[in-house]
């Protein structure tokens, strides 16, 4: 069999060699032209077939680990982008992480003069507040001390006054008022029926203060869905003569409900304007 010596393998010498004499017989014919055995030639086909499929081999091992190099930079390049993002949220949540990058010398000395004059004004009005809810003083400074300082590591808003109010307060009131069982405090109850006239923040405080911090976390928790799911919007329903009235009504209210303390005697608690004035009248000697 001859084959032309520029379509021979270039590795075809190498296997001749290692073949036997029997096997394999090789004759120059021609000048260009080579004579191998049949035995000779099925050899080479095998270990040229072998050769070709360990370079395929190499070749996949080499795209395999291309792709593998590939998606390892992906992933790397994800795990960046989510720890980017998580940063980034942070800073947006966490507003004291921006202080030291947005606060001056100057900006510092003012901000704890404000915080000292708010400090001294907070206190009274704090225990007030207290007083409206029905709560003993110390709560209202617990709230006065707390609310702003979790605010100032949450919040962004520098010129929100945080903290109770007398609105707040007088809602609260209203809606816990006599609201505990003969369980809670039997000391209200005559038999199954509530007394006239009597006060249970007075009669049983620490079942009432237990119901007013229960229900203050409950109004936490109704925030902070609204503040997830983002229903702000919901506020614009409210109309200006809505919310007009109620504030006038609470400084009615409020204020009326200081006079005991101006006229010496006892006014009962109502959430009635009229209520209040027909008590004051009556009670006068």
């Amino acid at each position: 069999r001859e084959t032309p010596m520029s379509g021979f393998y270039p590795f075809a010498f190498e296997m001749i060699s290692g073949l036997s004499d029997a096997d394999t017989f090789v004759r120059v014919s021609s000048p260009g032209a080579v004579s191998l055995s049949a035995s000779a030639l099925h050899v080479i086909d095998q270990q040229s077939s072998g050769r070709e499929t360990i370079i395929e081999e190499d070749n996949s091992s080499d795209a395999s680990s291309d792709r593998s190099s590939e998606a390892s930079s992906k992933s790397n390049s994800g795990v960046e982008r989510f720890t980017r993002n998580c940063a980034h949220c942070v800073r947006q949540r966490l507003s004291v992480l921006e202080w030291p990058r947005i606060l001056s010398r100057d900006a510092a000395v003012k901000d704890i003069s404000a915080g000292l004059t708010v400090c001294i004004m907070a206190i009274p009005e704090s225990m007030s507040y207290a007083n409206i809810a029905g709560m003993p003083y110390v709560y209202g400074l617990y709230v006065a001390c707390l609310a702003p300082l979790i605010y100032a590591l949450f919040g962004r808003a520098r010129q929100l006054s945080v903290g109770p109010t007398a609105m707040l307060c007088l809602l609260l009131r209203a809606g816990v008022h006599n609201q505990l069982d003969e369980q809670d405090c039997p000391q209200s109850f005559d038999g199954l029926k509530l007394q006239i006239g009597v006060d249970q923040s007075q009669v049983c405080p620490k079942a009432y203060v237990a119901m007013v911090l229960s229900t203050s976390l409950l109004v936490g928790v109704v925030l902070l869905l609204a503040c997830l799911f983002r229903l702000g919007f919901l506020v614009t329903f409210l109309g200006h003569p809505v919310t007009s009235g109620f504030t006038t009504g609470s400084a009615i209210i409020i204020g009326l409900s200081q006079l005991k303390y101006f006229l010496g005697y006892k006014v009962p608690h109502s959430h009635s304007v009229l209520e209040i004035v027909i008590a004051m009248v009556e009670n006068i000697h």
